[in-house]
């Protein structure tokens, strides 16, 4: 068993799943001395999380990869309910279809977990040379809380060994790697089937960390080190998950459908590459007996269930994708941090501080931002726990009169997802007033109003004179050599008619003019009609509730949501809010 020497990293992140390569994707992009490492032998390839919402497909879109969900995912526009009728027959009761999200430019899309990894990792690698480190385990964590106000220091030790290939593949379920040949796997995932190895199986290294971010899953193995309970409960029902091409003459199997029986509800996704993806409720057993033997579940026992829920349908497969069998729960970590250690994904049952803390690490922001994370995050997770269990129990079972059931079963579901559908979609999260509250980077958006009137645009002129002034927050908080907008940038958008006002009315501080490379001609828009792209229909202003001849600024976070908002002179306002969050590098 080799040894190596003791080395060191800024950040550490434990999990290589969705929220890990998120959280190493933040890293790289700020150039943060960060490692990940992972116990699985590969990435995903298929099956497990599938469904991206509009919030998360936003957030996906500012890292550059949107147009790669659109292509290979499937957006799932409606819903429906099916049950029985007055005969006992199965019938269609109800298609839904969410007027809330019309004129957003993004929809629910169901792709696999493992097209999502692919998409985050060849970004990652676009911009750095961050690597997954693959079959490392996590033995020992060592946190020393005297050196945690010293933000030189490392206060954290962690002990990680190199795993043969068959301990990385044990826990792997069908359609995982072992099982998989090239001719499976997508072309640009193959070389990920036997990925290289940094290090012989067997080593091991000792590694001093200053944060770490803990992305190892729903059993996590960093929330245990941390004595960080979770609360919550499981519930007694195992269902089947299985990802299909069915052979069936269901109607609405390219819909997303839920099916209310006395046995239960299935819920069937489409997918990609004609998949299926269904949900089918199982065996309910008494927990006080122990733990269920999930391995007595086979293939078949789950196309036998659903073939008995789709009755007089027909319904078979050839084709099976993957499948899994689980056992329904819902739990929260009651804290997400402990000093400069964070939990994240279902580690905690939310995401992630990576941008804040890919700041702190490279000197350009306060450590306190990071005190952000936890009554941030908290909350929003305690919203998704609520309503997980308010939606989770619409799928048991409901003896008694079927089509009576079916309809207060459609009513319920509808009222719930009516009442927290924004919030699902990850497009209404409010945050308590903290220091928080595309690219990496913080945005300033001038809404510039109509700069055809001249005392509008004497307003412009004046904002940008502040920008290029010893005092403003760019040349502040400007990181030592990365040029003015490394931090924070600037984007305008202007009322008038593109066609009336052009980018040189602007100040150069509003074209990011470079001697090397120019103007940058994606930093000013007009809020304009615009025949050949639908989503830009001239009423940005409206949607946002800004005056179109005087305009606003606002503040935006990395993740999207509004930290501040003022009006063109309210630079004080402006400046305070960035004095909260950067350090001043001189």
């Amino acid at each position: 068993m080799a040894t190596l020497p003791e080395s060191y990293t800024d950040v550490l992140i434990i999990g290589a799943g969705p929220s890990g390569l998120a959280a190493a994707y933040w890293m790289a992009r700020y150039g943060v001395d960060a490692r990940i490492i992972d116990r699985r032998n590969t990435k995903v390839f298929r099956g497990h999380a599938d469904g991206l919402r509009a919030g998360t497909i936003e957030l996906f879109d500012s890292m550059g990869f949107q147009h790669r969900l659109a292509y290979e995912g499937m957006e799932v526009g409606e819903w429906g309910v099916w049950g029985p009728d007055e005969n006992g027959q199965l019938k269609r009761q109800k298609l839904y279809h969410s007027h809330s999200l019309d004129g957003l430019p993004y929809r629910t899309i169901a792709l696999g977990q493992g097209r999502i990894e692919r998409f985050i990792l060849d970004t990652i690698k676009d911009c750095s040379n961050l690597e997954v480190e693959r079959g490392v385990r996590t033995e020992s964590l060592e946190y020393d809380e005297s050196l945690e106000d010293s933000y030189e220091e490392y206060p954290i030790t962690v002990r990680l060994r190199t795993l043969t290939k068959e301990e990385a593949s044990i826990g792997l379920t069908c359609g995982d790697a072992q099982s998989l040949s090239r001719d499976d796997v997508a072309a640009d995932d193959v070389e990920d089937l036997d990925p290289s190895r940094k290090n012989e199986p067997g080593t091991v290294e000792t590694v001093k960390a200053k944060y770490i971010i803990g992305c190892d899953g729903a059993h996590s193995w960093t929330r245990k080190q941390l004595g960080i309970p979770s609360t919550g409960a499981t519930m007694e029902h195992i269902w089947g998950v299985i990802d299909v091409v069915p052979i069936t003459n269901f109607p609405d199997v390219r819909r997303g459908i839920t099916v209310a029986s006395e046995q239960g509800t299935l819920l069937l996704v489409p997918r990609e590459r004609q998949l299926v993806r269904f949900y089918v409720p199982l065996v309910e057993f008494d927990g006080s007996l122990g733990r269920f033997d999930r391995s007595s579940i086979t293939l078949d026992m789950i196309r036998e269930k659903v073939q008995e829920l789709l009755k007089p349908y027909r319904f078979d497969f050839k084709v099976c994708d993957w499948w899994t069998t689980y056992q329904i729960g819902q739990s929260l970590a009651q804290k997400f941090t402990k000093g400069r250690i964070y939990l994240a994904g279902d580690a905690a049952h939310t995401h992630s501080p990576k941008v804040g803390l890919a700041l702190v690490a490279q000197e350009v922001a306060h450590p306190s931002i990071l005190d952000t994370y936890e009554p941030e995050r908290l909350r929003i997770a305690e919203m998704l726990v609520d309503f997980d269990r308010r939606f989770s129990p619409l799928f048991a079972k409901q003896p008694g009169n079927l089509d009576l059931d079916s309809r207060k079963k459609y009513e319920a579901m509808k009222g719930v997802l009516n009442s927290t559908e924004l919030f699902a979609e990850g497009l209404m999260s409010q945050y308590e007033d903290s220091l928080l509250v595309h690219r990496c980077r913080f945005r300033i958006l001038l809404l510039a109003g109509d700069i055809r009137v001249e005392a509008q645009k004497r307003r412009v002129l004046a904002f940008g004179e502040y920008l290029t002034s010893a005092n403003s927050v760019l040349r502040r908080f400007a990181s030592n050599n990365r040029g003015l907008n490394a931090a924070i940038e600037v984007v305008t958008i202007h009322s008038a008619p593109v066609e009336e006002v052009e980018l040189f009315d602007f100040p150069e501080v509003f074209q990011s003019l470079n001697e090397n490379n120019g103007c940058d001609y994606d930093r000013v828009w007009s809020d304009g009609d615009c025949q050949w792209d639908g989503q830009c229909n001239g009423i940005a202003y409206e949607k946002w509730g800004a005056d179109r001849l005087k305009g606003a600024l606002v503040a935006l976070r990395p993740d999207q949501f509004i930290g501040w908002m003022g009006g063109l002179e309210d630079v004080d306002g402006l400046s305070r809010y960035f004095a909260g969050i950067f350090r001043n590098p001189n």
